[in-house]
């Protein structure tokens, strides 16, 4: 198909359809952008927005540093077969260059970033307050087996039980169903007239003079501009356009149990394993793990295993006797030291949204209001230069 033949997307094209793009696709049509939102999957939140642990944690987010990275792989190997993540051999020293790579302040820029994503969070809801349903509660308890106390934490859910160490409970954290609150903002994206193309895949982008230009396996694409959304599949589309993304995968795990009746809702986080335990619609929802350099999104028995073990060791009355279901397992595109990609590049005809990691819906509202900014040529709440794609002009506007 040649360039006559190139259909119209609009003002801006978002590619990928994960609850980052599809909050930056709706913030833009709120803005009153013509927006077209592209995803090769068949369904909105297919990939790592599916099955996660539906935790938004504005209050217990943290970064990954190499130290900390260190302290984790440590505790894991002290603790054998039991341990949380895995590690093939062969992606040893990709993983050992990502993980030492430096972001300096990383720890001060995710938390700024995380603090301005609560605030787009509680703005999404109030101009739309649908969307109170589908945050299911609020405050997150945080387990940690190496405390000092034991026997229990006043207003501990009852379900847990907790005989040695503490629980802290963080009240700025809140959760649920990061599937249907990305499918309801997609419904409102399509009701006001924001088009959206499920199961096309895009093979190539290119900037023109006036725009962009995108090959898809549905046709050829035009449009204004283009934001990059697509998880790990941004290297590949922004690679030929000179900017090199130190993306790592990291294959994480989820599955849930059947709880039928009166149980009362609740969050948790192993914060040793790195494990969320969230009680979602009819379900409980165990997710985690790191599979440092995994791609292949097979839900590996021995790692959902692991996850069993974690709600057997925090819910052992809950899941007596339950069977887990929908085992899942998704590829999350980690940038350095957990702080995500958000800039313009390719001379400002394309904006990076990318390596958000496990903090996807935490940073989804967030990183929107930086795209919006970003295109709309307004100042930035920011500094932009704390979160420019490696190779871009620091802190470049549009």
């Amino acid at each position: 198909m040649d360039r006559a033949d190139a259909r119209d997307a609009g003002d801006v094209l978002v590619v990928g359809a994960g609850i980052v793009g599809v909050a930056i696709a709706e913030r833009l049509r709120r803005e009153g952008a013509r927006v077209t939102l592209v995803d090769a999957r068949p369904e909105v939140a297919g990939a790592t927005s599916h099955a996660n642990g539906g935790q938004l944690s504005f209050a217990s987010a943290g970064t990954w540093s190499g130290a900390e990275l260190a302290s984790f792989f440590l505790r894991g190997l002290l603790r054998g077969q039991e341990r949380s993540w895995r590690v093939s051999p062969g992606v040893v020293p990709g993983a050992l260059l990502w993980a030492c790579r430096p972001r300096p302040r990383a720890d001060e820029r995710l938390r700024a970033l995380v603090r301005l994503s609560a605030q787009e969070f509680a703005r999404f809801l109030a101009e739309d307050p649908g969307l109170h349903p589908l945050v299911e509660g609020y405050g997150v308890w945080a387990l940690r087996v190496h405390g000092g106390g034991g026997g229990g934490a006043a207003g501990l859910p009852a379900p847990v039980r907790l005989e040695r160490g503490e629980a802290v409970f963080h009240a700025g954290d809140a959760y649920g169903d990061c599937r249907r609150f990305a499918h309801a903002l997609a419904d409102r994206f399509r009701a006001g007239g924001g088009r959206l193309l499920l199961g096309v895949s895009v093979r190539a982008l290119d900037v023109e003079p006036s725009g962009v230009r995108l090959e898809t396996t549905g046709g050829v694409l035009r449009a204004g501009r283009a934001v990059v959304a697509s998880g790990l599949g941004a290297r590949g589309l922004l690679g030929p356009l000179g900017v090199r993304l130190p993306l790592f995968p990291v294959q994480g795990y989820s599955l849930t149990y059947p709880c039928p009746g009166p149980t009362p809702r609740f969050a948790l986080l192993d914060e040793e394993r790195k494990v969320v335990l969230t009680r979602l619609g009819d379900g409980l929802r165990v997710a985690g793990l790191l599979d440092f350099g995994c791609r292949d999104e097979r839900p590996r028995p021995w790692m959902l295993h692991r996850l069993e073990a974690v709600a057997r060791r925090w819910l052992p009355d809950l899941v007596a006797g339950s069977t887990p279901v929908d085992p899942w397992a998704c590829v999350r595109a980690m940038a350095p030291g957990g702080v995500p990609y958000l800039g313009s590049v390719a001379r400002g005809r394309v904006v990076c949204a990318v390596g958000h990691g496990h903090l996807g819906w935490t940073l989804a509202a967030g990183s929107a209001r930086i795209v919006s900014d970003l295109l709309g040529e307004r100042p930035p709440l920011l500094p932009l230069s704390d979160y420019a794609p490696p190779g871009s002009p620091r802190g470049a506007r549009l």
